[in-house]
């Protein structure tokens, strides 16, 4: 599944003109909307960066139970919520540095869980090709781009 290239020109366009604002700036936004929820049976996260912001809400709110964390970052230090994860997931946290593509190449996938996705365009979209590549139905994999 490939992201249609206007919405990721319209994304660009909206991070450049964020970065691009000065204090004092107008700023409109919506309230919170979305379904990016897991509180049902099995499953593996998969998050790059800040991605592990809504894992870490869910972990706090006890819905842990049979899931699994992948969260890559570019250096130990970026991990966010480190010591929550290791506190309440144990060695169903999985941490490196680096892309979570090696993980998803590598690692032996079961394709009746379900597997949440969080992170960067190029990252979501690659991880989710490859998830499918390698028999992950397409309505086991729940996926959430932030810009």
């Amino acid at each position: 599944m490939r992201v249609p290239a206007p919405v990721l020109r319209l994304a660009k366009a909206k991070s450049r003109l964020l970065l691009a604002s000065a204090a004092g700036d107008p700023l409109f936004v919506s309230q919170p909307f979305g379904g990016f929820l897991d509180d049902e049976g099995p499953a593996t996260w998969l998050a790059a960066g800040t991605g592990a912001a809504p894992f870490a809400s869910m972990v706090r709110a006890g819905l842990m139970r049979d899931k699994i964390l992948v969260y890559g970052s570019r250096s130990p230090d970026r991990l966010c919520f480190r010591q929550l994860f290791t506190a309440r997931l144990g060695p169903r946290y999985i941490p490196f540095c680096g892309g979570l593509v090696p993980w998803v190449r590598e690692s032996p996938l079961a394709p009746e869980r379900r597997y949440l996705l969080r992170g960067s365009t190029p990252m979501v979209l690659e991880v989710l090709d490859m998830l499918m590549a390698r028999g992950v139905p397409f309505e086991n994999i729940v996926a959430e781009i932030y810009f």
